[in-house]
């Protein structure tokens, strides 16, 4: 619970620099993630690795992360919020986080998706979810992320979503 305070304060900051509805729609979404977190049916598979892919396609403009594995808020949720940060410093605008190999994640994870958004939106950017099960879609639904993220059912969708922008 104490980890859940410091990633709801670390959030409201990243989220300040955000539109005065989002802000005030992040209490009612942060509590019904916490909600839906509990509620999941999820369980977390032990000794599960991690595994992140990058990719860029067409000459670098759209940045691809394929995650594996679960994410629990520990190393693997610290390779993805760096391969994040790695596509942010190349001045990358668009990027596709491909979730259909994650069997489970945690509101750590979701911390650093939501971040992730934030600092895409913040540079002009915008950031995709592809690929996710229905367990996490549920996580999404009920705590109102699907309003956040654009979720495409494909890897490829996302992309293709890109290009026809």
């Amino acid at each position: 619970m104490v980890v859940f305070i410091l990633l709801a304060s670390s959030l409201r900051l990243h989220l300040a620099m955000m539109s005065e509805d989002v802000m005030g729609s992040f209490n009612s979404i942060l509590s019904r993630a916490r909600d839906a977190l509990r509620a999941s049916v999820l369980t977390q598979p032990l000794g599960t690795a991690m595994a992140i892919k990058t990719t860029t396609l067409q000459s670098g403009t759209i940045g691809v992360l394929e995650v594996k594995g679960s994410l629990i808020g520990g190393e693997e949720t610290d390779e993805l919020r760096a391969a994040i940060a790695d596509f942010v410093e190349q001045g990358n605008k668009k990027l596709v986080i491909d979730l259909g190999k994650v069997t489970y994640l945690n509101s750590t994870a979701i911390g650093v998706l939501v971040s992730a958004h934030t600092t895409y939106t913040r540079n002009k950017g915008q950031v995709k979810l592809s690929g996710i099960n229905q367990n996490i879609n549920n996580i999404f639904v009920i705590s109102k992320l699907t309003m956040v993220f654009d979720v495409c059912e494909t890897r490829d969708e996302a992309v293709k979503s890109f290009t026809n922008a």
